[in-house]
């Protein structure tokens, strides 16, 4: 079995090591850009750090990943206790936000990281 790869073009080729998804941040907002809180009084955003990327092993932008560190991601620790992104991916297309003429997408840096 190979693990799961995102290549630079997009495509989930599963072969070698190469560019591996190591996190994924969600916000949700209302249709007037609200957002939510959860039962709360803080506002609800949602980072998912990946299991199966490997700082040691998968291409990399150093000056990312050195960012990512000094911003409190501990990829060592992502490796231990991360989400298993074919879970993450089964879960997330399930939900009904995916495919959903309803949800509207807004990217950062989409045209990079979503390739």
């Amino acid at each position: 079995m190979y693990e799961p790869i995102i290549s630079r073009s997009g495509a989930n080729t599963g072969f070698g090591r190469g560019f591996c998804i190591e996190a994924a941040g969600l916000t949700f907002s209302n249709e007037k850009g609200n957002l939510p809180t959860c039962g709360t009084d803080k506002y609800c955003i949602w980072q998912f750090n990946f299991h199966e990327f490997k700082k040691s092993e998968d291409k990399h932008v150093p000056d990312s990943i050195e960012l990512l560190e000094r911003s409190g991601i501990d990829f060592e620790k992502c490796g231990e206790k991360g989400v298993k992104a074919s879970r993450f991916s089964e879960l997330f297309t399930s939900s009904g936000v995916v495919m959903n003429d309803e949800v509207h997408c807004i990217t950062f840096h989409g045209g990079m990281d979503l390739g």
